[in-house]
């Protein structure tokens, strides 16, 4: 399935070192969902949001395609910068959370380095988002 990205916000790094421009948020838009990816550059940090377009049947397989797609951007950016980024995913919903834990979608992608249940309901999984070393 196509997806398109949006890259928006451009920032330049904080650190003059870097000439590079990365962005502060990619929209990752498929037929029936939407994935938004924002940076918080100086912090080194990375969140997720995923939301399934009213009305729009559900494809199978487009949320790992589009968290494919999410992680992609994200090494990219550590690339960029040449420093990692820490990718915290957080979600109350249960399809979400076991698609995060299956190690042919959510785990087999990001490889979480730890994961949590919160009382009340809620999930959170912690990725270290290394740069690529074939740059």
């Amino acid at each position: 399935m196509a997806i398109e990205v949006i890259k928006t916000d451009l920032v330049r790094p904080m650190d003059a070192n870097f000439l590079a421009i990365v962005p502060a948020q990619v929209r990752l838009s498929a037929p029936s969902r939407r994935l938004m990816v924002e940076f918080d550059t100086p912090a080194r940090k990375v969140k997720t949001r995923v939301w399934q377009l009213e009305g729009a049947p559900k494809v199978p397989g487009l949320t790992t395609e589009l968290y494919t797609k999410a992680h992609e951007l994200m090494a990219e950016a550590a690339t960029i910068l040449g420093r990692p980024f820490d990718y915290i995913f957080i979600t109350k919903y249960p399809s979400l959370m076991q698609w995060a834990l299956d190690p042919t979608k959510g785990k087999g992608i990001f490889n979480w380095s730890k994961w949590v249940y919160h009382q009340g309901g809620g999930f959170s999984a912690l990725a270290r988002i290394n740069p690529r070393l074939d740059s």
